[in-house]
């Protein structure tokens, strides 16, 4: 059973926080930190996360380092996973992603994966879920829980996203994209829950392309940076296409959190 103070600090959470993430890999921030100021995302997150639309298309080689823009974006595949290490706060953390198969979710096909988290975010949660958009590559839905507590402590995110005048993919040097983020956040704890709907607006430039080293390797990255509705950076990452374009690395701009890829695996 939860006692008062757990009550009040996750309840506070729904006002506290806002959207951070555009992909797997941003679903991961948004996840990590949700009651200190990080950023979203996974995967997403890659993210996720990151997160960035995969269509299906065949093996394409490695883009040369002058190369501009890519047809499309790979394809995921079940077993594919990512070992990223993220450091905000001066605490570290080491977050896995893994592909575990197909869903749909209102009418639309997505990828799902699983993320576990060491240690544990806020000492709580430690495994979370991702259901990506596999057209925008986007997410739809996230999940955070604790797999050890018996109590019911869980976090649900669902999004929509409005992009004009074009999607963010295939990405391109020099390309501009405005995005609607729409959010609905529920915090469950045992037989209580919170929610909150929110929506903001959002700009990613696609800057340059450039090498970039990590503990996973050297890559040849799309610098992408995003602002918030008044001109401000909030967050450059970097995404590779070896990576199937899972962020290699991440700055935020607001809480300094940095993001590093480790190892990776994926097949094409």
């Amino acid at each position: 059973m939860l006692n008062a103070s757990h009550r009040k600090f996750y309840k506070q959470q729904i006002k506290t926080n806002k959207g951070r993430f555009i992909n797997h890999q941003r679903a991961r921030q948004y996840l990590l930190m949700p009651g200190e100021k990080s950023v979203r995302f996974l995967f997403c997150l890659l993210v996720v996360f990151s997160v960035l639309v995969f269509l299906p298309y065949g093996p394409c080689p490695v883009l040369a380092a002058d190369a501009i823009a890519v047809p499309s974006h790979p394809r995921l595949k079940v077993g594919d996973q990512w070992l990223e290490q993220v450091t905000v706060n001066e605490r570290t953390y080491r977050i896995n992603y893994q592909v575990t198969g197909d869903r749909i979710v209102d009418a639309v096909p997505c990828y799902a994966l699983k993320a576990t988290f060491d240690p544990a975010m806020m000492s709580v949660y430690d495994k979370g879920s991702i259901l990506l958009d596999k057209e925008m590559f986007m997410p739809k839905v996230m999940l955070l829980w604790n797999s050890r507590m018996k109590a019911a402590m869980n976090i649900e995110f669902k999004y929509q996203y409005e992009f004009k005048p074009e999607p963010l993919y295939p990405l391109s040097v020099g390309k501009e994209v405005f995005a609607t983020e729409i959010k609905s956040t529920v915090i469950s704890m045992s037989e209580d829950k919170s929610k909150m709907d929110e929506s903001r607006e959002i700009k990613f430039v696609v800057e340059t392309k450039e090498t970039v080293t990590v503990p996973a390797g050297s890559f040849q990255c799309f610098k992408v940076v995003e602002y918030d509705k008044i001109g401000m950076a909030i967050r450059t990452f970097w995404m590779a296409y070896e990576t199937k374009y899972f962020e290699v690395k991440a700055v935020n701009h607001e809480s300094g959190e940095l993001t590093e890829l480790l190892s990776y695996h994926v097949s094409f």
